[in-house]
């Protein structure tokens, strides 16, 4: 045992001899952060929170299983539910009689020991639209039910959503499993969707039905032809592909409807979720809110599991990506009043061992937390991969050591929303030169370089802009987006500019590029450099900023030029400031800020943002993600920051705002939290210092109760 109360961890990284666990651990931690705390599963009207995914039926998986049952005897209520699954032929849409007698044959034999050990049972549905490979035979099938497309090209194997033949066949499916297992949740796969196919080649079905449905719906007469050229052609039409995509979205949510009434029929105890694959893919619709809506029935609720991709550690900062997207779903899918759950997918199907370890599989699952989530998808082998039982044991061991972690997290974020930076979504988002069926909100970047990050649709306290999202504006945008602090950066402001030449306050700041920066993107080219108030200096200067307005205020200075300024910000005529940086946009992926340019940066936007921003870090040192909870008055309800670097970091030193004057910290493994010290902060603000973090390992941070 060490001082302070922590057992012997890797620095506050994962502990792999998991001597740290033990039976006190979760009643000290949740007592100390949330109060007394009950199972997700065991709460009334309380979804599950802890999910075992099965890679397929109790019958193909049993070893694996047994260790899971194994896992919850050793470990009392480890897990509150397990998603079996099975039943298709590779992927594969196989006759409906096929169904309900092969998933009892191959799952009803694992129902009861779930009943006995407290085990929600559950199921998993493959192949809902197009999951499989396609252009398969299916015998039986009608020629009409499969997709159509962009080249006119049947693709047998894709369902088209508008079919009836395949939203019968969806009813008639579910019916049959959900009568042989009355399972106590139904999970669709997250191929019910249109982007199966490879988003360049994507905005499918282009059948006749389809065509003549949308065509009602618009009022004009499409061909296949004529509605490519106006998707995508020189003459493309942004109503058209806004019109497409709501299209989309809104018969994926009658062909869900199939799933409620197959549950009403069969099983109505059972709840309904979604697996979510991309929140980005708006040829799905705007969001999945007609899926969910569908799911729910008109007075019940369905579930959402977020997050795709990402299937190996080597590539942490991958990770960020995946979490903005699930930032973004849960942010749009918890504000629905159909929500009663969101899922994060730790995603790891294509398992090999080298590809994911347990404990950090477990600490993305906590950063999954921090973003929205607030239950989890677990998976990691099947008997399939020949894994020894030690392996597997292991695993749902860590399972047991990051349980009462995760469980403190989802508490004390409980009610509060993702704060700090997020990217505007204009209206104009159809109309965008580079427009795709994928939209992206494109945060990692500054995720990257320790700014606390959020979503459009969480809690904001400022926008970024880059140059795709100024395409995206509208003019009606403009008083919603420029009321509060924008960042930008310099090619940004120009294209600000440029598109909009009645903006007052762009006539605010002169921008010279230098060396053709702004042609170049690809090349940085130093002249001079940029200095800040603490002496620091930095290179990769690509512009010189020329104040024209007194109220322009200045964070760093150019060596290039006396009369020039570096980081500025400009007051708008909407009320809001626009804070204007070197290299915000990030157009390649090495380029990071400098400590002085982040500093200077941090410091406009603490000036730009009433209150400031709700936390910074104050530390030099960016390989820190700071995710940030807060609650409806701005004040942070707790901050987790992941250390993405692959060894530990620095003691670190952050300022929390408009919170608390006391605050503790959370680390996995640990049996109760540890007060953190006050070590400075002005009026409102609130400086701790923070033990170093170990390499991919999080730490929670919270008001101290």
């Amino acid at each position: 045992m060490l001082p302070n109360g922590f057992c012997k961890v890797n620095h506050f990284g994962p502990d792999p001899s998991l001597t740290c666990y033990n039976a006190r651990m979760k009643k000290l931690l949740l007592a100390v952060v949330v109060g007394s705390c009950v199972g997700a599963f065991a709460a009334e009207n309380e979804w599950p929170f802890a999910i075992l995914r099965s890679y397929g039926s109790y019958a193909s998986n049993p070893r694996f299983t047994e260790r899971a049952f194994a896992a919850q005897e050793r470990h009392p209520g480890l897990l509150d539910e397990i998603w079996f699954a099975g039943g298709s032929k590779n992927g594969n849409f196989v006759p409906v009689a096929e169904w309900g007698e092969g998933a009892a044959r191959e799952n009803l034999s694992a129902r009861e020991r779930c009943k006995k050990l407290g085990i929600a049972f559950s199921y998993q549905q493959g192949v809902t639209l197009n999951h499989g490979p396609d252009d398969q035979p299916h015998p039986g099938f009608p020629d009409d039910c499969w997709v159509v497309d962009r080249d006119g090209k049947r693709r047998t194997g894709l369902f088209c959503c508008t079919s009836p033949f395949a939203r019968d066949y969806a009813f008639g499916k579910a019916s049959a499993i959900l009568a042989a297992l009355k399972p106590d949740s139904y999970w669709p796969d997250d191929d019910l969707r249109l982007s199966k196919l490879d988003w360049s080649r994507s905005g499918i079905c282009f059948c006749e039905r389809c065509l003549k449905m949308f065509s009602a719906k618009t009022g004009r007469a499409f061909t296949r032809e004529t509605l490519l050229a106006a998707l995508e052609g020189p003459k493309a039409e942004a109503s058209v592909r806004k019109a497409w995509s709501a299209f989309n979205g809104e018969e994926l949510g009658e062909y869900a409807k199939s799933f409620r009434k197959a549950v009403d029929a069969a099983s109505p105890k059972t709840r309904l979720g979604i697996q979510i694959a991309l929140s980005a893919n708006t040829i799905d619709g705007d969001s999945w809110k007609t899926i969910m809506e569908a799911f729910a029935g008109p007075n019940g609720k369905a579930g959402t599991r977020p997050g795709g991709l990402h299937y190996s550690d080597r590539p942490p900062r991958e990770m960020l990506a995946k979490m903005d997207l699930v930032a973004r779903e849960c942010a749009r899918s918890g504000d629905l009043p159909c929500c009663g759950q969101m899922c994060y997918e730790i995603e790891n199907w294509p398992h090999i061992g080298a590809n994911k370890n347990p404990n950090a599989m477990m600490a993305e699952c906590a950063f999954s937390i921090a973003v929205g989530c607030d239950s989890l998808a677990l998976y990691w082998g099947a008997d399939q991969d020949g894994q020894s039982d030690e392996n597997y044991d292991y695993w749902f061991d860590c399972v047991a050591k990051w349980k009462p972690f995760w469980l403190a997290a989802r508490d004390a974020f409980r009610g509060a929303k993702l704060g700090g930076l997020a990217t505007y979504h204009g209206s104009d988002f159809f109309a965008t030169e580079r427009w795709t069926w994928h939209d992206s909100s494109g945060m990692q970047r500054l995720w990257e370089n320790a700014l606390p990050c959020t979503v459009a649709e969480a809690a904001p306290c400022a926008w970024h802009l880059d140059e795709i999202a100024v395409q995206t504006l509208g003019a009606d945008d403009l008083p919603k987006v420029f009321a509060k602090p924008v960042l930008v950066d310099a090619s940004t402001f120009q294209t600000l500019k440029e598109k909009f030449p009645s903006l007052a306050f762009t006539k605010k700041l002169d921008v010279q590029f230098l060396a053709g920066e702004r042609a170049l993107a690809t090349a940085v080219r130093t002249a001079g450099y940029e200095t800040f108030p603490s002496g620091l200096k930095a290179e990769g200067v690509k512009a010189l900023f020329f104040p024209k307005a007194p109220d322009v205020r200045t964070f760093s200075k150019m060596t290039a030029d006396d009369k020039a300024a570096g980081t500025v910000l400009v007051p708008t005529e909407f009320g809001g400031n626009v804070v204007v940086a070197q290299y915000a946009r990030f157009a390649m992926p090495h380029l990071f800020w400098p400590d002085g340019r982040r500093h200077a940066v941090l410091d406009a936007l603490d000036a730009a943002v009433p209150g400031k921003m709700p936390v910074r870090l104050v530390t030099d040192g960016y390989s820190v993600a700071i995710a940030c909870r807060v609650r409806a008055d701005g004040a942070p309800a707790g901050v987790m920051l992941f250390n993405l670097g692959a060894g530990e970091t620095q003691p670190l030193e952050l300022a929390l705002r408009g919170g608390a004057e006391k605050w503790n910290l959370l680390v996995p493994g640990a049996k109760a939290p540890v007060p953190l010290a006050r070590v400075g902060g002005a009026k409102g603000e609130c400086i701790v210092r923070v033990p170093p973090i170990g390499a991919l390992a999080p730490v929670l941070i919270v008001p101290a109760r």
